[in-house]
């Protein structure tokens, strides 16, 4: 019996998190855009793999994906937006 198991990618660090945040920023007018064309779709990910290549060149602790920062963003996008939503509710 063969047993797969599943790798977890190391923990983002405040440093990871802060060039993330600025490689964000400097793209924002691509990758937050609100429109879903197959365009901006193809444009996303073009922008989503440029971020990649400059996060992964300033040659911090691990090499990621651009899914992986993508996933990230988002999360952390989501997780922002309802401590947001929790605290107008008080």
């Amino acid at each position: 019996m063969t047993e797969k198991l599943i790798k977890r990618n190391p923990v983002f660090q405040v440093d990871e998190i802060n060039l993330l945040d600025s490689l964000v920023f400097k793209y924002k007018h691509v990758l937050e855009n609100k429109q879903e064309g197959a365009v901006q779709v193809a444009q996303k990910s073009k922008y989503w793999n440029i971020v990649a290549d400059e996060f992964n060149a300033a040659a911090l602790n691990v090499s990621r994906p651009a899914l992986n920062l993508k996933k990230y963003w988002e999360n952390r996008k989501n997780n922002k937006k309802a401590e947001l939503c929790a605290e107008k509710k008080k």
